[in-house]
């Protein structure tokens, strides 16, 4: 007998369910910046009453270039992914503007991360 609440398909719906959370975190910043932004707002709408459909197809939504740049503008400022790791190709010397002597009594003038 399963423990209540297990379900077996858990780990093959994480990851979409953490990239609908991303979507609506997306969309709801979306949605709050262009509460804040009416002139935005307004625009948009034009834009969007332009559409002969109220389901329009991904090749009309992406007709629509004032819509792809309020998109991108949303993401931009209210990024999803707040922070990304990033790997050094090659190791990093920091030049000093004076040079300090290191436990060894060594003249360092720089400081090397590897």
């Amino acid at each position: 007998m399963k423990p209540r609440g297990v379900d077996s398909t858990l780990p093959s719906r994480f990851d979409t369910q953490s990239t609908l959370c991303y979507c609506s975190t997306a969309v709801s910043w979306t949605l709050f910046a262009l509460c804040c932004q009416p002139a935005v707002q307004a625009k948009l709408r034009v834009e969007l009453h332009t559409c002969p459909t109220d389901s329009p197809t991904m090749e009309q939504l992406n007709a629509l270039p004032y819509l792809e740049s309020v998109v991108r503008e949303s993401l931009r400022l209210y990024a999803p992914v707040s922070a990304t790791q990033r790997i050094a190709m090659h190791d990093a010397e920091i030049p000093l503007q004076e040079p300090f002597k290191d436990k060894r009594g060594v003249l360092q003038s720089a400081v090397r991360y590897e």
